[in-house]
């Protein structure tokens, strides 16, 4: 069969790739410190059972002993992103249960229930998720992992759950014991790394429709034509691993990988390494990952993706 002519949509990515210049050009010249997270924010969620969003430690929401019954137990800090704590539960399998704990606005997902409840999540064959709503603000994310498990995960998901909710009824939940590095990627306002500008002309994204995840170190838009989503998280990864994806450069020569989504087939993924300044080694590093998904093959999304990645990575600190 005959594949309709793509000309318009390469003539389109030519006018988005041309904006793009104009528009990093402007954004580079903005300073760093615009990009740290407003001093504003921090203050007006200092209060409740979160507290500074930064500062809220998601590991003081895990009980070791409580999830000892089920077997022995290993407390990971530099999962995922920095509003999240994972305990690693070995049950006999040849891999452990990974029970995520997450920090979550509401807004930026759907959480049913009230403040102090606790909600169950549809049910997957190698996941078991609850939802503890925290206030109108806020909520934890529950997840037990494990593929092709050997019990059932759900006991272990309301263990982990019921921790959270007795530590929320005791009031605010404990503060980290040790300030993020300097040249942590903590200290950088994801949401502030994609402009109005480079929203718009790249994606046709409106910068106002920005919705923190938690800490200002996650962010979703949503197109205002539809289809379209953006999001930029930051990712802790092991500094002798090679992040998931494909190698590719930036046109600034910086080193990305590229990741196509094997299950939706409808996004594209772009890793990007920050390398801090300090040469001291360290055992992880933090990651960029912005995601671009929508209705049409992952492949589609990959040029915005770059583009996009390319715009935030600029605004990192060096």
């Amino acid at each position: 069969m005959e594949r309709p002519a793509r000309a318009p949509r390469r003539r389109l990515l030519a006018r988005i790739a041309a904006a793009f210049v104009l528009v990093v050009a402007i954004s580079t010249a903005v300073v760093i410190r615009q990009h740290q997270v407003p001093a504003a924010q921090q203050q007006a969620s200092a209060g409740g059972l979160i507290g500074d969003e930064r500062t809220a430690d998601p590991c003081a929401l895990i009980d070791e002993e409580e999830l000892s019954r089920f077997g022995t137990v290993r407390v990971v800090t530099d999962y995922g992103n920095f509003n999240r704590c994972d305990a690693l539960v070995h049950v006999g399998a040849k891999e452990p249960v990974d029970i995520e704990i997450q920090l979550i606005t509401r807004a930026s997902r759907t959480v049913q229930g009230q403040p102090l409840e606790v909600v169950e999540e549809p049910l997957r064959s190698n996941e078991c998720d609850r939802t503890v709503v925290a206030d109108e603000r806020y909520a934890v994310r529950v997840s037990a992992k494990l593929d092709n498990p050997p019990l059932d995960l759900c006991p272990l998901a309301d263990a982990a759950a019921a921790t959270v909710l007795e530590v929320l009824r005791g009031g605010q939940i404990p503060r980290r014991a040790t300030p993020f590095p300097e040249d942590s990627l903590a200290r950088v306002d994801a949401c502030a790394l994609l402009d109005d500008e480079v929203l718009t002309a790249v994606a046709g994204v409106n910068g106002g429709s920005a919705l923190n995840v938690f800490g200002n170190w996650a962010c979703k838009w949503r197109s205002t034509t539809g289809g379209l989503g953006i999001n930029l998280r930051y990712d802790q990864h092991s500094a002798d691993e090679v992040p998931k994806g494909e190698l590719t450069r930036l046109e600034d020569g910086r080193v990305v990988y590229v990741w196509l989504d094997t299950d939706s087939s409808k996004s594209c993924t772009i890793h990007v390494p920050h390398l801090p300044a300090s040469p001291a080694k360290r055992a992880y590093l933090d990651v960029l990952v912005l995601t671009v998904q929508g209705d049409r093959s992952g492949e589609e999304y990959c040029l915005e993706a770059k583009i996009l990645a390319a715009a935030a990575a600029k605004k990192l600190p060096s």
